[in-house]
């Protein structure tokens, strides 16, 4: 109760947000992004299990931490309007594929699909060859 209180004190009295949208200049394992001044060596956040890494020139929404708020962290994008009903979800890439979980179940998919490495094309000529071949 006592932190929470004196969070709220500080951010009463600072007038600077804590969160701001800015624009990412170094894409790298730690990020670059211009906010009210370039912060440097800012870390990712997402969803478990999900990774991504905008490029430079992308907005994102980053976090000031610290004292004089000089670190901080990185923690979305703006999202890319999509036609997407209640509860679905589209993973995609700039490059063009795309991962669809639409709400009736169906898995939709786009781009050069591999498994382990092999293309899917690939991977059903080997199983229908193994299927025809003579005995």
């Amino acid at each position: 109760m006592w932190m929470a209180e004196r969070g709220r004190a500080t951010q009463r009295g600072s007038g600077d947000c804590i969160a701001d949208v800015g624009v990412v200049t170094l894409s790298q394992e730690l990020l670059g992004v211009y906010l009210d001044g370039e912060r440097r060596q800012l870390s990712m956040y997402g969803p478990a299990g999900y990774s991504w890494r905008p490029k430079v020139g992308d907005k994102v929404l980053a976090l000031k931490m610290g004292e004089d708020a000089s670190l901080g962290c990185v923690l979305a994008a703006p999202q890319e309007t999509r036609k997407l009903q209640s509860g679905e979800v589209c993973i995609f890439s700039q490059g063009g594929a795309e991962v669809h979980l639409s709400s009736d179940g169906e898995i939709l998919m786009s781009g050069n699909i591999k498994i382990n490495g092999q293309s899917l094309e690939d991977m059903i000529r080997a199983i229908v060859a193994q299927c025809i071949k003579p005995k």
